[in-house]
């Protein structure tokens, strides 16, 4: 990506006018606007590329709302208007937006801790520092995944596994399967494991726990 910086250092005597912490889809939208602003700005994130949540969830994610709703400003999610996309179009749309408007994006870059000094904003980014005027927090609400206290009182017989580890299928051993959580993430799984080829004949669904349990959400 041409847009991805190398570090760059910021002073007391000339810090940054934002830094935007996290490189998903809100802090790249963010940038974009700071950008036309003309502003003097940095997008600092931990992982390894943009939209790193994208990359670590399951497979064959379908995104609920259509292409039409799902564009960044400036530029439009490509493909069927009407149509869903997937994880794998939502991962390269969010490369595209980044390498587009020559966003600055600084990655492996984790932010240790926040601080004020002398009216500007301190960030610690493992052993060495920037200032801004401003800082936006885009890192997502979901950053830890939520698992019942219930899932402590199965057996060790019994398996496991959350949604921001499951990636397909196959990972599943058979048996009777229940997947906690009515969201979009726990149906769209539910629905996967109904219909995948390896499955067939051999799963089944409750409401209660059973011979495997899948927490979604």
């Amino acid at each position: 990506m041409n847009s991805v910086r190398e570090q760059v250092d910021s002073s007391p005597t000339n810090p940054f006018d934002f830094v935007v912490v996290g490189a998903g889809q809100a802090g790249l939208a963010i940038g974009h606007f700071l950008k036309r602003q003309d502003r003097r700005f940095l997008i600092v994130e931990a992982a390894d590329s943009v939209g790193a949540a994208w990359r670590t969830r399951w497979d064959s994610l379908v995104l609920f709302t259509p292409r039409r709703y799902d564009s960044l400003s400036g530029l439009t999610f490509p493909g069927d208007a009407d149509g869903y996309p997937t994880r794998d179009e939502v991962i390269a749309y969010l490369d595209r937006y980044a390498t587009t408007f020559e966003l600055p994006v600084e990655l492996n870059s984790p932010v240790r801790s926040l601080d004020r000094n002398d009216g500007t904003f301190v960030l610690d980014l493992e052993g060495r520092s920037i200032e801004a005027e401003q800082v936006v927090v885009a890192t997502g609400p979901f950053q830890a995944p939520h698992v019942p206290k219930s899932a402590e009182q199965l057996g060790s017989d019994v398996f496991q596994i959350h949604s921001t580890a499951y990636r397909n299928a196959s990972q599943i051993p058979n048996g009777t399967v229940l997947v906690g959580g009515g969201g979009n993430t726990g149906f769209q799984i539910a629905q996967e494991l109904c219909i995948s080829p390896s499955a067939r004949g051999r799963r089944r669904f409750r409401r209660r726990s059973s011979d495997s349990t899948c927490f979604g959400g």
